[in-house]
């Protein structure tokens, strides 16, 4: 059951005193405020409480977290989970950090430790897997964190360790994957499409094995061919009622050759040339056999030969029947695997459409293996060689089409960071077309991310006075 974040209720966050309530709609929903108002520690404090995120947690000042959930086009709230964060004194007088968990619809909860950094997930990683498994059940969630790291921030430890790798003759793409985090989280993303398009792939390609197997069984006499017999007089009869249509050879050549069945273009020219010869020779002779049978000053022997005449042109376009109907039979095949994989990849396909609105004298495609790659004319350009706003783009939006369908809930902590205020304009629509259906939370300085029929949420009104 797929549900989406209702409303947030958070006490104390910072200091005493300092609540919140903040409801949401299905749809998208922009947080706005003042810097220091407090939006990316409530990010993260819905995020760490849906990810159990216990260190998250443990970092983040705040006595109380409740999130309410509902159903997919629905208004009415039921709690999902809370989170009340308590310090305790041990019979040995130490002090203790508790985290209590529940998570309502199961009606189960637990107390996390998490006094020790260290031993949380060796303690606690089966607990916090099934929790997230339950949860997941309700509200199937996808973030992208808030990543502020340009080069012009670079630390000087970094900037000697580039040094360093220059020296053991690393390539500059190298240590940018070393040192730039965009350009890690980049190719981490490249690897998950990689490895999402090969799965998607191999069916088809498994499929398209299949079919060439096939292809001799088609062509061979089988109960099939008996029952076509029907179909093979219709087109005896269609080829007297009209002209032949014209074919696009180019079109069946293209649909063979994204299956990998190499057939030469001659061919089939020639198959269709063929096949529209014997239907005007069958359709003439019997126009002309028509006329010679209403016409009594016509010889016998005249008659005969038109006889003779229509009779061949029959017979030899009936006997090839059963092959231009394999054939055509061949070719739906084809299409419908076409049709299957045109499904298979959707997301990737709109995942090139979106990033291309952005890019300006680049394309970005997805290869035949899955990879990223983007062009300049000719010129291959690496991701490491992206601007900032480039990055993020490619980040933000691959993130939302390799989860458009799993997610409910997608979270992002200022998407419009290092884009121009075009791209701003651009960034929520283009999450919406990739995953229409899912409920989107932002939190932004930047009035120009807002979309049109966005809900507008102002933390500062949302504090409970």
């Amino acid at each position: 059951m797929d549900g989406y974040i209702r409303r947030v209720l958070i006490d104390d966050l910072f200091e005493e005193g300092n609540s919140y309530k903040i409801d949401l709609e299905q749809g998208c929903n922009c947080l706005f405020g003042d810097n220091g108002c407090g939006k990316t520690s409530i990010i993260n404090l819905i995020v760490n409480s849906l990810t159990l995120n216990l260190e998250g947690l443990r970092d983040i000042p705040f006595q109380q977290i409740t999130l309410l959930y509902a159903k997919s086009e629905q208004k009415r709230a039921h709690k999902l989970i809370s989170v009340k964060k308590t310090k305790v004194k041990t019979s040995e007088g130490i002090d203790e950090l508790i985290l209590h968990y529940e998570i309502h619809p199961y009606g189960i909860s637990y107390d996390f430790n998490v006094s020790r950094v260290e031993l949380i997930d060796r303690t606690y990683a089966p607990i916090i897997s099934h929790f997230k498994e339950s949860l997941s059940y309700y509200v199937k969630l996808t973030h992208v964190p808030l990543l502020r790291l340009h080069e012009s921030e670079m630390d000087y430890d970094d900037e000697l360790l580039n040094r360093a790798l220059r020296k053991r003759k690393f390539s500059q793409r190298q240590i940018s994957e070393l040192l730039d985090p965009s350009v890690r989280t980049l190719v981490s993303l490249k690897k998950e499409f990689k490895e999402a398009y090969t799965e998607k792939t191999k069916v088809i390609k498994d499929e398209l094995e299949s079919l060439k197997s096939t292809i001799i069984e088609k062509v061979m006499i089988d109960s099939k061919v008996v029952l076509e017999t029907s179909r093979s007089f219709a087109l005896m009869s269609k080829a007297l009622e009209k002209q032949p249509e014209e074919i696009n050879v180019n079109n069946y050549v293209d649909k063979f050759n994204s299956a990998n069945i190499n057939v030469p273009i001659e061919k089939v020219k020639e198959h269709f040339g063929q096949w529209k010869a014997l239907n005007e020779r069958h359709r003439q002779n019997w126009d002309r056999l028509s006329k010679i049978m209403n016409d009594k000053s016509v010889s016998d022997k005249e008659r005969s030969k038109a006889e003779s005449e229509y009779n061949k042109s029959y017979f030899n376009l009936f006997s090839l029947t059963h092959i231009y109907n394999r054939f055509e039979s061949i070719v739906k095949d084809v299409e419908n695997v076409q049709k299957k994989q045109a499904k298979e990849l959707r997301l990737f396909t709109k995942y090139e459409k979106q990033i291309n609105k952005f890019f300006k004298n680049k394309e970005f495609s997805i290869t035949e293996d899955g990879d990223f790659e983007i062009k300049s004319g000719a010129r291959i350009i690496d991701i490491a060689d992206l601007s900032s706003g480039e990055k993020h783009i490619l980040t933000i939006l691959g993130r939302v089409a390799l989860s458009s369908n799993e997610t409910s809930t997608f979270i992002a902590d200022e998407p419009e960071l290092s884009l121009h205020l075009d791209w701003q304009r651009k960034i929520i629509p283009s999450i919406s077309a990739l995953s229409p259906n899912t409920q989107v939370i932002v939190a932004t300085h930047s009035p120009a991310i807002f979309d049109e029929g966005a809900l507008e949420i102002d933390i500062e009104e949302c504090r409970i006075k």
